[in-house]
């Protein structure tokens, strides 16, 4: 019984210690599809929703633009090589998409909603190229809070937060030796 009593103000402290985030914003998927010897396609899922205000995110997507960069309402993204290195070699299409209406160029998601949304990127590799294992890694990720002021608060997952939006590695251009 002793117990018992130790217990309920330790639920209650950990309740008011615990912060109660309304926020929701995680990866759910990361697929990586090789679709011949020089095409990857790659998508990463993501779930994005505040309980008490609307939310914008960006529809565009940029390569190599980084957590670093100023105010930029795009999802930045990067094609890491063999594990490690940015890839300047390869061409990439990217575009965001989500079921949530375009607004200002950024979808708005609704108070109370979450809201899935894609990040697809088709890479085309040159035939020529070595043998490499491509991934697609999110680097700048920003939202946009509505917090009833005159401009929305710029936010942006932090880098920590953004090691999980990457998908596992495809080779391509296999059988062109020696690999990278």
């Amino acid at each position: 019984m002793k117990n018992i009593y130790l217990l309920v103000p330790f639920i209650v402290l950990c309740f008011c210690v615990v912060p109660q985030s309304s926020h929701a914003y995680f990866t759910t998927e990361q697929t990586a599809v090789t679709l011949d010897n020089t095409h990857a396609l790659f998508v990463i899922e993501y779930t994005f929703g505040l309980k008490n205000e609307d939310m914008f995110m960006p529809a565009i997507a940029e390569r190599d633009l980084s957590f670093k960069e100023a105010d930029v309402q795009k999802v930045g993204y990067s094609i890491p090589i063999d594990g490690g290195t940015n890839a300047t070699i390869g061409n990439t299409t990217a575009i965001v998409v989500s079921h949530a209406p375009i607004v200002n160029g950024m979808y708005k998601l609704e108070k109370g909603k979450a809201q899935k949304i894609w990040l697809i990127a088709l890479l085309t590799t040159d035939s020529n190229e070595l043998e490499t294992d491509y991934a697609l890694s999110v680097e700048k990720l920003p939202f946009y809070v509505d917090v009833g002021e005159k401009e929305l608060q710029s936010r942006q997952l932090n880098p920590s937060e953004l090691q999980y939006y990457k998908t596992k590695e495809v080779e391509l251009n296999t059988g062109n030796y020696p690999k990278r």
